[in-house]
């Protein structure tokens, strides 16, 4: 659990690399999966980046650790969260979507512009559709969407 839990247990991720193993990761469409048995079943096929503990590699690690919650719990990853950690908090705005109703609390993502030399406003709410789609597993290795308030509620907890 180590090296899953500081990104050193030798997974590849698919984002990037030429090796062998990102290029498996990227053909197998491991980040696509259409749930957590899927993905674990697809990376259970492609070798190690390096042997555990030996490079930290920033990787599936986190879906892992949510698919042994999965299987420990009897809970769909989210489900744990929502009544383990985000329910008791009062996180309740907490989701790994964006709901219709509250596209007007989501904050606009801004991008450094070189050739205009200031920030310019990205059109996320009209190219990157996935945010406004529930999806039937949640993706461990990121996409809470919560406001700021709660998020200030979330780190006050350590």
């Amino acid at each position: 659990m180590r090296e899953l839990l500081n990104h050193s247990a030798g997974f590849g991720y698919g984002l990037g690399g030429s090796d062998p193993v990102n290029i498996s990761f990227r053909d197998q469409a491991v980040l696509a999966s259409a749930d957590l048995d899927e993905l674990v079943a697809k990376v259970a096929g492609i070798p190690l980046l390096s042997q555990p503990g030996e490079q930290y590699y920033y990787s599936v690690a986190v879906d892992l650790q949510g698919y042994i919650v999965q299987e420990l719990s009897g809970q769909k990853f989210g489900d744990f969260l929502n009544e383990r950690i985000f329910e008791p908090l009062g996180m309740s705005d907490t989701r790994f979507y964006v709901r219709d109703e509250d596209g007007y609390r989501f904050a606009e993502v801004h991008n450094w512009d070189e050739e205009r030399n200031r920030l310019v406003q990205r059109p996320h709410r009209q190219t990157d559709q996935a945010i406004w789609i529930q999806i039937e597993w949640n993706p461990e290795g990121g996409g809470w969407f919560l406001p700021p308030t709660t998020t200030l509620a979330f780190c006050k907890c350590w």
